[in-house]
């Protein structure tokens, strides 16, 4: 299972397309900082597009585009070394008190093998989610170690960084908050004061200076929430999570109960924080990268409670422990058919040299394109090194609950301000991209129909330019 991740991770890497929604976009907010605009800006004004995380994956980004130019390249490579450290970092928490080398491998192969869904695992994402993850399990490796005041301040100092990658990633801070508020009320207030102080004066500093840091990062994410978006999340969730769930469960139960060292409070504290971001799984566009903290908590509980019991001096110890190891292979069962049912299509990936030479020349059309160009996805312009005008698919969601007035933009292409359009689908078709929600709103679809012409097919996109003579008029009404 491990090793198929890792493969489709190989593939992903040399893919010049972006894999995943969202890869370009964080170039696209990236590049503002390189231009020497704000990365937080007033939705609309000009960007209907939202820069929807906190700020440090978006500096990692605007710093490797300064070094290598526009590339999906250094945001994958990224999350891969994450990931890598990151089950490093399991693996010696799993290991601590004696367990040894076993356990910490266990505890990195069941994050690897069932925290990231084929056919496409966030382990190859150039996103922030795996990032974040790493540093919050770093946090937690510190607090584990000790409570000295160089360790609660290097601790409160990762889990600042963990919400400053993603703002949900606030388990590692809620953890230490609480397990040293009864250990050590003095370090409490060290480690708040430092982790709490550096979140909230970046946020602060950011809303002063920008005004739209609070309207992108909090206001833009209140999307809206159907139970079948719930219900897909939970089955890919259970999937590929009950097994190291349970068990994890079963260790927070006993570890409360004996509450042996600090270790015993702070991993089922830092394991029960991980399932606030649940609540999100309702969300429209949320994914199993609401779950991949949870999967990580649970791959260092489950690989240490089994090895504490296997290695137990009692025969029934060790027959449960044998018994809570066979609790995870449900998922290995489950989650390994499907993917061998995936890995297949890894085979589309593997003429990346050849797809590069076609999307190079599509991105060298769209950079010499005079003005604005309309993509989706937004890759070829971003990698073009041009600003992003409108998010595909949120644009009809925040469209269809009232919170975007996307008429400027549907005006700009009627009156054939848009010379150019470069789109995954025709504009013949009606797609349905995420739970009824369409690429594009009604009213700018229909203004596209009306107003552009296709001109040719190259790499795969179909690229409109305006129509002569054309009148889109009804279009606004």
């Amino acid at each position: 299972m491990a090793a198929i991740q890792l493969r489709w991770a190989l593939a992903f890497l040399q893919w010049p397309v972006e894999v995943m929604y969202g890869e370009a976009l964080i170039h696209d907010h990236a590049a503002r900082l390189l231009r020497g605009e704000a990365l937080y800006q007033p939705i609309g004004h000009p960007s209907f597009s939202i820069a929807a995380y906190t700020p440090v994956f978006y500096l990692l980004m605007a710093g490797a585009q300064a070094l290598f130019g526009p590339s999906l390249g250094p945001g994958r490579i990224v999350s891969i070394v994450a990931t890598v450290v990151t089950a490093g970092l399991l693996g010696a928490l799993a290991a601590r008190q004696g367990r040894g080398f076993p356990a910490g491998a266990l505890a990195a192969l069941l994050f690897v093998a069932l925290g990231f869904p084929t056919p496409f695992p966030w382990l190859a994402i150039g996103k922030e989610d795996v990032l974040g993850v790493g540093f919050g399990i770093a946090s937690v490796l510190m607090l584990a170690g000790g409570t000295s005041a160089k360790r609660v301040a290097g601790a409160a100092v990762l889990a600042a960084l963990a919400i400053l990658t993603k703002q949900t990633l606030i388990a590692a801070f809620v953890a230490g908050t609480l397990v040293l508020w009864f250990h050590d009320r003095p370090r409490a207030i060290q480690f708040v004061l430092m982790g709490g102080g550096l979140v909230a004066g970046t946020g602060l500093v950011l809303e002063l200076t920008t005004h739209a840091f609070l309207a992108n990062t909090v206001l833009a994410n209140a999307q809206p929430y159907r139970l079948e978006v719930l219900s897909i999340n939970l089955a890919t969730l259970k999937a590929y999570q009950v097994g190291p769930i349970a068990v994890a469960a079963f260790a927070v139960l006993r570890r409360l109960i004996a509450r042996a060292s600090l270790e015993d409070v702070l991993l089922p504290a830092y394991w029960a924080a991980t399932l606030l971001p649940l609540l999100g799984l309702a969300v429209v566009g949320s994914a199993q990268n609401y779950w991949i903290e949870l999967a990580a908590a649970s791959a260092v509980l489950a690989a240490a409670e089994i090895w504490t019991w296997v290695h137990s001096a009692s025969a029934r110890s060790k027959l449960l422990g044998g018994a809570l190891a066979l609790v995870p292979c449900v998922n290995v069962v489950v989650a390994g058919r499907l993917a061998l049912i995936w890995l297949p299509a890894i085979g589309s990936y593997e003429r990346p040299a050849e797809m590069s030479a076609v999307f190079d020349e599509l991105v060298q059309i769209v950079r010499r394109t005079p003005g604005d160009v309309l993509a989706e996805p937004l890759d070829v312009t971003a990698l073009a090194g041009k600003s992003s005008i409108v998010e595909p698919w949120a644009a009809d969601v925040l469209d269809q609950s009232g919170t975007w007035d996307l008429q400027p933009i549907v005006d700009r292409v009627c009156a054939g301000d848009i010379r150019l359009a470069v789109l995954a689908h025709p504009l013949e078709e009606d797609v349905v991209a995420f739970n009824d929600y369409a690429i594009w709103p009604k009213s700018m679809l229909t203004a596209m129909r009306r107003s552009m012409v296709l001109r040719e097919r190259r790499a795969g996109r179909y690229l409109y330019v305006p129509r002569s003579g054309a009148d889109c008029t009804s279009a606004n009404n």
